[in-house]
């Protein structure tokens, strides 16, 4: 890791600061600075006037994980701080305190071990699988509560005092201690810090999935409330930041980082009060612009055309459903005429290409939603755009949303809407992709699991973390898989995550269930 070049790389004098911090992303370099997460916890532990932060990520190589900045072990920092935007990084995670030859049992660390933290939308929804492993869990945002733990932890003198005096803390969850947790949020994000001297990777083959750009965080989590989406449900409620602040963050970002491409975060963008204001005032400043998946319904022509105007080529749409009676269900009520005119819209701008989210395994899916799918293709590919990717995934119930009392859908159940769908794959400049069906049982266990599921991962990763070491686990240990992905559970069910006291309530949860139900028998 060393060896990566990098622009605005951190690097603080040791002896100078009391906390030390590795901030950790379980997964490899190139995917961990492709996102905002990273950017922006960075500049926040950094801010604060006693910490020292370096970025370690997981190696590409077998070898124990070092840090970016000194090439520091792990056991070298006080806080591991650790987040998770997907379930299926916890294996990473394990692995990486096994080869830095950290106990990877909380309560087998001792006041020498660093502390472990973790935080991000996977684990506000469900921490109970990580219960074992880790010692505190930050669940919501992490601006109202990071700093008071980073001055508690300069306080006390034990790590012990420490987690007692946390747990009574707004936001954090520590196992052992903590009876409940509420999520926090931070209010507004116009008061809130948003990097600007961003690290830029410079090493070529290490670049970003986006390249060398400026994230832009102009929305954080989602006012739609679609029901399967995780963001949306633990995240919410929508918070948008002003154009004026915007405007401040894109000049002083590009000239700290000397970028010419902007990329623009948040899944609820389509929402931002001046949606097209944003789009032209990075496009008119002359600079590339990227966009999340959007709600092209929701758009005007005018925003099309600055993101034709910003070198934008493909714009990116989610109908999930091929049916307008599931996309209902779901929580998602578009029409096929809606997507076809936003995508028409898009064409006439001078977008070239259109990629296409879809979900199979969706509750109530029948032989004509899929059908669906192809003929909703089939439309939209003859709207002249050059090349149409279609993008299948599986369903995963998510904890924390109203669908979390489903089953994933059966493995021959979903070998047949898979091959249904992949006949889209036949049509003219039609570009098909879809997930690992292996993979999504896996995400699926991991979303709805509790600690017997983490000792689970805790002995796939001694196996050595592969597909494989998941069945003979399992097969060691006498949990059964099935069991916790295939069974339908009661609404009035004790669930494990039922002591986190997210945004929505239990009450609200049920009603969507049910509403749900209602609309996809209608």
């Amino acid at each position: 890791m060393n060896e990566l070049l990098e622009l605005n790389r951190i690097k603080k004098n040791w002896a100078r600061f009391k906390v030390k911090v590795a901030l950790c992303y379980p997964n490899i370099y190139k995917a961990g600075m492709s996102g905002h997460t990273i950017q922006h916890l960075y500049h926040l532990l950094n801010l604060h006037e006693d910490s020292l932060c370096e970025r370690v990520f997981k190696p590409e190589e077998d070898v124990p994980p070092r840090s970016v900045e000194s090439g520091r072990p792990l056991s070298a920092f006080n806080i591991l701080a650790f987040t998770f935007q997907y379930e299926l990084d916890y294996v990473n995670f394990l692995t990486m305190l096994l080869s830095s030859r950290i106990p990877l049992r909380r309560r087998e660390r001792g006041e020498r071990h660093p502390l472990v933290i973790a935080g991000g939308p996977a684990v506000w929804a469900n921490p109970c699988v990580l219960e074992d492993f880790v010692d505190l869990f930050v669940i919501g945002d992490a601006e109202p509560c990071l700093w008071d733990l980073l001055d508690l932890y300069v306080e006390q003198g034990s790590k012990e005092r420490f987690l007692q005096e946390a747990s009574g803390l707004r936001g954090v969850y520590v196992p052992g201690v903590s009876k409940g947790v509420e999520r926090v949020i931070v209010e507004g994000l116009d008061g809130a810090p948003h990097p600007v001297r961003q690290v830029v990777p410079l090493s070529k083959g290490r670049e970003p999935i986006f390249g060398r750009v400026l994230t832009l965080e102009a929305t954080r989590s989602c006012s739609r409330r679609c029901r399967f989406c995780l963001v949306s449900w633990v995240g919410s409620p929508a918070r948008h930041r002003s154009l004026k602040k915007l405007e401040e963050i894109v000049e002083e970002g590009v000239e700290s980082t000397g970028v010419s491409k902007v990329a623009v975060i948040g899944a609820g963008f389509q929402d931002h009060p001046d949606v097209e204001g944003v789009c032209e005032l990075i496009v008119d400043r002359g600079l590339e612009l990227s966009i999340p998946s959007i709600r092209g319904d929701l758009l005007p022509s005018g925003a099309f055309k600055a993101m034709f105007k910003g070198g934008l080529k493909t714009v990116t749409m989610a109908p999930e459903a091929g049916s307008e009676r599931l996309r209902e269900a779901l929580g998602k009520p578009i029409s096929d005429e809606a997507f076809i005119s936003a995508a028409a819209r898009a064409r006439e701008a001078g977008l070239t290409r259109l990629k296409l989210y879809f979900m199979v395994g969706l509750p109530w899916e029948t032989e004509e939603d899929l059908e669906g799918v192809v003929k909703l293709v089939k439309r939209l590919s003859g709207l002249g755009f050059e090349g149409l990717h279609v993008s299948v995934s599986v369903f995963i119930p998510k904890a924390c949303t109203p669908l979390q009392w489903l089953p994933l859908a059966g493995r021959s159940e979903l070998s047949r809407a898979l091959s249904s769908v992949r006949r889209v794959s036949k049509l003219p400049r039609v570009r098909f992709s879809t997930v690992n069906v292996r993979e999504a049982e896996l995400q699926a266990l991991l979303s709805l699991g509790d600690r017997r599921v983490g000792r689970l991962v805790e002995e796939v990763a001694k196996l050595g973390g592969k597909l494989g070491a998941w069945r003979r686990a399992s097969r060691s240990l006498g949990l059964s898989v099935e069991d916790y992905v295939y069974q339908p559970r009661a609404v009035d069910e004790e669930l494990p995550w039922s002591f986190l006291r997210q945004g929505p309530s239990p009450s609200t949860l049920v009603k969507e269930f049910e509403r749900a139900v209602k609309l996809a028998a209608a």
